[in-house]
């Protein structure tokens, strides 16, 4: 997870069903993690997002944006229309809805008309 400002939160594991705990190397090659990640990057990222979000999936409220970081910058590796949340969860260290994707969903849902809630599905797509 990263911030406002490129920090980088504490990364977290979680390993056969023990609780999550926190890490300060990469699990596999033991090269530290970054305390914070370079402004321009950032920049980069959340421009290519947005970007893609717009010109792809408008009418979604979240998309989960899989972006890679390379040498020569950011790179778009794919678009998740029904992205799953222990991952954010697991990395943030707390619940998906104490964070932007909280946030993010409980808007989407306050625009959806009290009529359409009533009509619902347990199960249903936008198009069915």
């Amino acid at each position: 997870m990263v911030g406002d400002r490129g920090e980088v939160a504490p990364f977290h594991i979680h390993d056969s069903g023990l609780a999550p705990k926190i890490v300060n190397a990469h699990p596999a090659s033991d090269a530290p993690l970054p305390e914070a990640l370079p402004s321009e990057l950032c920049s980069d990222v959340d421009r290519m997002a947005c970007t893609a979000h717009r010109a792809m999936v408008p009418d979604h409220a979240i998309v989960g944006w899989d972006i890679g970081l390379s040498g020569a910058g950011a790179v778009m590796i794919e678009g998740n229309w029904n992205p799953g949340t222990n991952v954010t969860q697991l990395l943030g260290g707390e619940s998906v809805c104490c964070g932007r994707s909280g946030e993010l969903y409980l808007h989407a849902l306050q625009q959806v008309a009290p009529e359409i809630w009533r009509r619902a599905k347990p199960i249903q797509r936008d198009n069915p």
